[in-house]
């Protein structure tokens, strides 16, 4: 379907059987995607620098108004249009994100020492338990 994502457009449109998308006439890539529960969610689709078709989720109705969704699927358009990977900023922060986790005291233990000493040490069991009420982690 193929509508102007506006405020008026979005409060016609219905959950349906099966998930459907409403793309946007004015703005190339500019999509809402309207889920069977009701949940209608902005992405901008666009192709990546090595020709394959990605999309980036710009944030659900309600959280986003659609004028600022649309501005955002704009900024996002300019900056694949630059060669920008838009995505790898996610990427980045997730791995942040994860080695933030993995450089506090549970985290290291949970993630690297904990599965090492249960398979390297005899008392394995016995040091995390040790670990766990000395530190509360």
């Amino acid at each position: 379907m193929q509508a102007k994502l506006t405020a008026l457009t979005i409060r016609s449109l219905r959950a349906g059987d099966k998930p459907y998308e409403v793309v946007d006439i004015d703005l190339k890539g500019f999509l809402l995607r309207v889920q069977p529960s009701g949940v209608m969610t902005y992405y901008f689709s666009y192709r990546n620098n090595q020709g394959r078709r990605a999309r980036y989720r710009i944030g659900k109705h309600g959280t986003v108004s659609p004028a600022r969704a649309r501005d955002e699927a704009l900024n996002l358009s300019a900056r694949v249009i630059a060669g920008e990977d838009i995505q790898a900023k996610k990427k980045e922060e997730r791995a942040a994100a994860q080695a933030a986790k993995s450089q506090t005291l549970s985290g290291f233990i949970e993630h690297q020492y904990g599965p090492w000493a249960l398979s390297q040490r005899k008392t394995g069991e016995a040091t995390l338990a040790r670990l766990r009420s000395n530190f509360n982690y």
